[in-house]
């Protein structure tokens, strides 16, 4: 990808010569197979994300919000019990 940036720069800044041993096809062949590296990546981390979320089920909403009250009431108490101990 260095070698994107390096050509892209070079272009834009008379100062920044272009490296001699290197083409735009081998800078388009880089940025090609970074992309297709990228999907492969994507592709595979959504198949085990599937396969990890396989069985689960998502809460309802009424479920969800039972929970969140649940939790905030232990928090509540947890600190009640803290300030009796001091």
């Amino acid at each position: 990808m260095g070698e994107f940036k390096h050509m892209m720069l070079s272009f834009m800044n008379d100062q920044v010569a272009p490296r001699p041993n290197i083409s735009e096809e081998d800078i388009g062949q880089c940025f090609t197979d970074v992309l297709r590296e990228a999907n492969s990546c994507v592709t595979e981390a959504a198949s085990k994300y599937s396969t990890a979320m396989q069985g689960v089920v998502e809460l309802s909403e009424e479920e969800l919000t039972a929970a969140k009250a649940g939790l905030k009431d232990q928090r509540k108490l947890k600190r009640q019990e803290r300030r009796k101990q001091k």
